[in-house]
């Protein structure tokens, strides 16, 4: 056992020295010139936005021909008196999308895509995001709800910045105190938020980068109206009785008021009688009424004294005689 373990070190040290001396070709192996490549332009320092390109900002590179972008320019004549649509950097390769045409004049007319229009918002420092909305931004269109506090409608996502205020490119502090955004809108995107500008102010929301994703965002539902009370059915009209024939109605019968008479009870009639010697005294003649006590006899009817002779009366009119009255029995 002990013969085989020097055996062992030697083979494991041949195969270090085998992996090392395969390495070290590798890597001092000169590069194949085989790769085809072309010449390209490039930026040499860095280029603004609406700046015209002139000879001493380009050079020309050779770079893999795989590697090469669509639209690159090889040529210096195809990029002078053009100038640059957004910022490069030093080495960024010269493409035609990057450049203006010819003639083009600066400003935000060279800016706007074919198709598409510009449209400015006025912000304040709430709705403009502190002024961090710059330009190629993309920001989201919303419109707070009067009626609903809290709550705010999305009129459009994903809107490119074109312009912040005057501005047309991002500044170096990152920051724009702006009144007004310039987004790039459709035309039926201008007919909406100039539609919506009549009901109120917009508002923007920051996208992050590289998000182009669009929320469906939910309305929030209408409140519902109170129901209107049920109207009262309406009463059914009774039914008009027939009219009956004109020889089966009888006429209608005649109120006659009775007016009781009242009786006229006859007044009794006082009669005063003389008899002889005896007092004077009076009776009812009619109806009688209810009895009187009679007068006490005058003392003097037994003596006669003081009494007064008997004389003709009168009666409803009628003399009568006392004498021819005669003297009751006894």
């Amino acid at each position: 056992m002990n013969g085989k373990a020097p055996m062992l070190l030697g083979l494991a040290a041949l195969c270090g020295l085998a992996a090392m001396w395969g390495v070290r070709s590798v890597l001092n192996r000169e590069p194949s010139t085989d790769v085809p490549k072309t010449l390209v332009l490039v930026a040499n320092r860095e280029i603004r936005v609406e700046e015209t390109l002139t000879p001493e900002m380009l050079e020309s590179k050779e770079i893999p021909t795989e590697m090469v972008p669509s639209g690159a320019l090889t040529d210096v004549k195809q990029a002078l008196d053009r100038w640059a649509t957004i910022r490069m950097l030093p080495g960024d390769v010269i493409l035609d999308g990057k450049l203006a045409q010819k003639g083009t004049p600066t400003g935000m007319i060279a800016r706007i895509t074919p198709g598409m229009r510009a449209f400015a918002v006025r912000v304040d420092e709430q709705t403009g995001v502190s002024g961090f909305i710059l330009p190629d931004y993309r920001v989201d269109v919303l419109q707070p709800r009067a009626d609903l506090p809290g709550r705010a409608d999305v009129i459009l996502e994903n809107v490119r910045v074109l312009a912040s205020g005057t501005v047309f490119e991002s500044p170096e502090d990152r920051s724009i105190e702006a009144r007004t955004v310039t987004l790039e809108v459709s035309p039926d995107q201008v007919q909406t938020l100039a539609s919506a500008m009549q009901n109120g102010p917009l508002t923007l929301s920051l996208r992050g980068l590289n998000d182009a994703a669009i929320v469906a965002v939910k309305p929030e539902p209408e409140p519902e109206p109170e129901p209107e009370p049920e109207p009262l059915p309406e009463p059914e009209p009774l039914p008009e009785p027939e009219p009956l024939p004109i020889a089966l109605v009888d006429p209608p019968p005649v109120m006659t008021e009775t007016v009781e008479t009242p009786e006229v009870q006859e007044a009794p009639r006082r009669l005063t009688i003389f008899a002889g010697l005896r007092a004077p005294h009076t009776r009812l003649v009619g109806p009688k009424p209810e009895p009187e006590p009679e007068p006490e006899p005058d003392a003097n009817l037994e003596t006669g004294v003081g009494l007064e002779a008997r004389r003709p009366f009168r009666l409803d009119g009628l003399t009568i005689d006392a004498d021819a009255i005669p003297s009751p029995p006894g």
